[in-house]
């Protein structure tokens, strides 16, 4: 009796695992992704993504000066910076809506489905570790700390 109390239980905490990872991890990462969209429309002149997304000639003079020693110190977004910012959002949206297309009945146990999911979700977790790795180094090697400026809002000397 026992045994089939121990397995109802784990039963039990495996579908509040599955129901939280189906249902409120996407639902919240989609909410956020909504945010930070809707921030690229009406927030600060430095999160529009007027600002940011880069023109294939604002990337290539980046590049250009870059390779030249020349550091320009914007207030907002370098053009990599911004293409990082994109393929954030993009993986993001793709892992979301990927991972919701594998709850709905017409793609209900389509494995080729479930695999896309997940190489989304790694991209993501992927672009995530480079994009901490690279505001790090650049916060350690460069003039300004960009933590803090991303947290205050405000960059400093």
């Amino acid at each position: 009796m026992f045994a089939r109390v121990a397995q109802a239980r784990q039963r039990e905490r495996r579908f509040t695992d599955d129901a939280a990872h189906e249902l409120r991890t996407p639902l919240a990462a989609m909410a956020i992704h909504l945010i930070h969209l809707l921030w690229g429309f009406i927030g600060p002149q430095n999160a529009r993504f007027t600002d940011f997304v880069p023109t294939r000639q604002r990337l290539q003079q980046y590049l250009n000066d870059r390779r030249q020693g020349k550091h320009d110190d914007p207030d907002h977004h370098n053009p990599l910076g911004g293409l990082m910012i994109i393929a954030l959002l993009s993986s993001l949206l793709l892992t979301g809506l990927s991972g919701w297309l594998t709850t709905a009945d017409m793609f209900w146990g389509v494995d080729r489905l479930e695999k896309l999911h997940e190489a989304f979700a790694n991209l993501t977790m992927t672009l995530v570790v480079v994009h901490i790795s690279v505001v790090s180094l650049f916060s350690w090697l460069g003039p300004h700390n960009l933590i803090r400026t991303l947290w205050t809002g405000y960059r400093r000397g």
